[in-house]
């Protein structure tokens, strides 16, 4: 199993926090299950998806990228 990335982790949260289940956020953004899964646990989604998940979640898209770049940075 994957160790998910600490920007992967913030995905994982929000996408909780909107009552989604992995499915139902995929299905909502036009991708699989699985791509959400990789996403929470390797590489994060880009920018386009992002602005989806941030209408989805209705969280600030900067709020998102800000805390991703903020995640990364982290040692």
């Amino acid at each position: 199993m994957l160790t998910p990335t600490p920007y992967g982790r913030i995905l994982r949260a929000w996408r909780r926090q909107a009552g989604l289940s992995q499915q139902a956020l995929a299905d909502r953004l036009g991708v699989r299950q699985s791509t959400i899964s990789g996403w929470e646990t390797a590489a994060g989604p880009g920018l386009a998806i992002l602005r989806r998940w941030a209408e989805i979640t209705g969280l600030p898209l900067a709020e998102i990228v800000a805390l991703g770049e903020t995640q990364q940075d982290a040692p």
